[in-house]
């Protein structure tokens, strides 16, 4: 999604690793321009987005899930997106501790827009949500979402 000077980017991240939260929030205080909100579960992150789905402005541009997080809750994410008109509004990209080939499939099999590696270290999330950034904010244009942004 191309942006606009004035457009602030959101990501909604479920993870609930303490250490990779903390790699999260260090990398957000360096950023101007994108939101990262950060969620321990996705029943939590259904909640914010129940929440603020009242403002549709405020919508995230991403969801980033932890593998183990998505697959506990046997991908009822999508069920809940689907249900509150966001399943093709907000893309969801899954972070796997394993590249697991089947793993991989079924993920994308259910809906998922990318699958990554999950990053370890704090340079290593530093790498990766910059390369997130460029890709999903400067380099690839998504639809306008007029259906969910207008709170259909």
């Amino acid at each position: 999604m191309r942006s606009t000077a004035n457009q602030l980017n959101t990501i909604v991240i479920i993870e609930s690793d303490g250490e990779h939260k903390a790699h999260i929030d260090v990398y957000q205080q360096n950023q101007a321009g994108i939101s990262l909100i950060s969620k321990d579960t996705i029943p939590s992150a259904l909640s914010y987005l129940e929440t603020i789905q009242r403002t549709p402005s405020s919508l995230p541009t991403l969801l980033l899930v932890d593998h183990n997080e998505l697959s506990k809750a046997d991908y009822a994410l999508f069920d809940e997106l689907q249900k509150r008109a966001l399943r093709s509004s907000i893309p969801v990209i899954v972070l796997s501790d394993t590249d697991d080939r089947s793993m991989i499939e079924e993920a994308y099999d259910r809906g998922v827009a990318s699958f990554f590696m999950k990053p370890r270290a704090y340079s290593e999330w530093h790498s990766f949500l910059n390369l997130l950034i460029q890709y999903w904010f400067k380099e690839v244009t998504l639809p306008g979402y007029s259906i969910a942004r207008q709170g259909a």
